[in-house]
């Protein structure tokens, strides 16, 4: 039994040192053009999230103004009425954004980053405040 044993760990097969070397700068390479292509795709995503809550908060407001002739003028109101399911929470951490005149804005996270309701001429709007100011909805379009 203990020769048969011999026998078959004489006989196998392994990798060289020099294939394993040739895997590993392979996978360096690979990761090195990948990992910089995913370093500023927590920022987008987290922008993407404000834009998307944003725009259904919109929506969601001028349905419930349509249909009760009133402007909403909480999130509370849309989630109470069942024009939005449940009330949307920010991202939550910080991120930076890039508006389309070039401006760098860091949103601060905490309980500075909110979804609130601002009145612009007669209207009620969705707004998401990272820090003050609020941004309309107008303004986050922008966003980079």
């Amino acid at each position: 039994m203990l020769n048969k044993l011999r026998s078959v760990k004489l006989g196998s097969k392994g990798f060289t040192l020099v294939e394993l070397l040739v895997v590993i700068a392979i996978l360096g390479i690979l990761a090195a053009i990948v990992i910089p292509k995913l370093m500023g795709q927590n920022d987008a995503a987290r922008v993407a999230k404000v834009k998307s809550d944003l725009a259904t908060m919109e929506q969601a407001t001028q349905i419930y103004a349509i249909q009760k002739s009133i402007q909403a003028t909480t999130v509370a109101d849309l989630v109470n009425g069942s024009y939005l399911v449940a009330t949307p929470v920010p991202p939550l951490q910080n991120f930076t954004v890039h508006d389309s005149t070039g401006a760098t804005i860091t949103m601060i996270a905490g309980p500075l980053q909110i979804y609130t309701f601002s009145v612009k001429d007669g209207t009620s709007r969705p707004i998401f405040s990272g820090y003050a100011p609020g941004y309309f909805i107008e303004d986050i379009s922008s966003w980079n």
